[in-house]
Parts: structure tokens; sequence; C-alpha cells
């Protein structure tokens, strides 16, 4: 292989680290679990955002894959939306929406991931904290996205502080797809659409969770995603 093409490997390598985080095994109180303890026995990668449309454009034009929105078979209603065409001006650096969990787990599948799953979800979102929030108690709007500061448009994915282990957006911007066991997905963490009457932050309902509602092909214009990956040893 030329020195050439070798240095470029070696940087695309490193820039899809970087796109990772890595998340320490450990143990931790699920908010609603009354005082039960959930185990995460292993450390595992997660990417540093929510997967965005530039990366998602990517996965697309390598592999020709087609996302439920666009089939003509999809089942009829409302959601004429795709990701391709979300509703309104779209940039490559805010997390994709309009995709269906089988969407998401078919790039993180590409990516050498997969979806995490809730608990290993809350356990990256609260990164150590013994708070509802990985911020503490309330809501604070140098880490999250919401209707009151999007200014009623997708914000750009990583432009909030991130937790204390390296992740942005865990709450706010888009709800992240997650699973509850192997077939079911259910949406963590809020959206850029929600305001704090009715929101995650909300003294009585830290880290907002929500059924996929008609799962598992529900899509929306504030549902996203992110990835996981094993960690080397």
């Amino acid at each position: 292989m030329k020195p050439s093409l070798l240095v470029f490997c070696a940087a695309a390598a490193l820039a899809q680290d970087r796109a990772y985080v890595r998340i320490p095994a450990g143990s931790f109180q699920p908010v609603g679990a009354g005082g039960r303890s959930a185990d995460v026995a292993q450390p595992f990668l997660m990417s540093r955002t929510e997967v965005t449309y530039g990366q998602f454009q990517r996965f697309v034009s390598a592999t020709g894959y087609i996302t439920y929105g666009e089939r003509p078979d999809r089942a009829p209603g409302w959601q004429n939306h795709t990701w391709r065409a979300p509703g309104f001006p779209s940039e490559p650096r805010q997390p994709v929406v309009w995709v269906t969990a089988a969407d998401a787990e078919a790039y993180c599948r590409w990516d050498g991931g997969r979806l995490p799953t809730e608990i290993e979800w809350e356990h990256a979102s609260r990164a150590g904290s013994a708070a509802p929030h990985h911020f503490g108690k309330s809501l604070d709007p140098r880490y999250v996205w919401y209707r009151e500061n999007s200014q009623g448009r997708l914000p750009r994915a990583g432009t909030r502080r991130p937790n204390a282990w390296g992740l942005h957006d865990m709450e706010g911007s888009v709800w992240e797809l997650v699973l509850l066991n192997e077939k079911t997905p259910v949406l963590r963490g809020g959206s850029w659409m929600n305001c704090p009457a009715i929101s995650p932050w909300a003294q009585d309902k830290p880290i907002y969770r929500r059924p996929l509602t008609g799962a598992p092909n529900h899509r929306d214009n504030d549902i996203g995603f992110r990835c996981v990956r094993e960690a080397l040893r």
C-alpha cells in the first residue's frame, strides 16, 4: 500500500474513533426503578453525538439503502416526510430524523455497531451523576436544546455542552431510539420541540421516557438515534 494511502486510512480511522466515546462499566439506579440498581457489566463505545444527516447520507450512498419512509409499500398515514425531505431546511450537521428503528439499526450495523439498550443509554446519559440528569435536578439550557432555545428549528448536533463522559445532546435535541429488549424500541431524552411544562426536565419526569407510538415503523421530525459498539479491551 502506498504511504499516502496508509496516511489517509490512518486519519480516517482516527476520525471515526473520535466519533465515539468510551463508556465505563458500572452500576446505577435508573430513574423510577424504586431504588433498584442496574448493572452495566462491560465498557462500551457510544457515538459522541446523534447520527447526523451527513453521516446517514454517506451510509445511503455506500449501500443503496432505502428507508421505510421512501418505500412504496409503507403504511399509509400522515407521515409523508422522509429523511431526505424532512419538511424544513436540513444540513449535514443536524441529527437525522424521520427514520424508523429498523433504519437506525441498519445504519449502526454498517458503522460496526448497534442501537443501545435502554440501560446502556441511561447509564451513559447520567455519566455517574446521582441526580436525575447529568447536569443536575432541573433544566440547564447550556446542555439542552428544547423549545424555548431552539428558535423553532432542529439544531446542529454537538453544539451544547457535553456530559462528564463527553456525550452531547443526551437530553433535548431529538428523541433517541433505544431498545427495551431485542424487539421493542422506545424513546429516551426528549427533543427540541419539548417545553418545560411537559418535558423530561420537569422535576417529576426526569430523563423522560416514551413508548414508540405505532412501533416499529413510527417516524417523526424529532426522533433520531445514536449507536454503540463493543469496546476493545
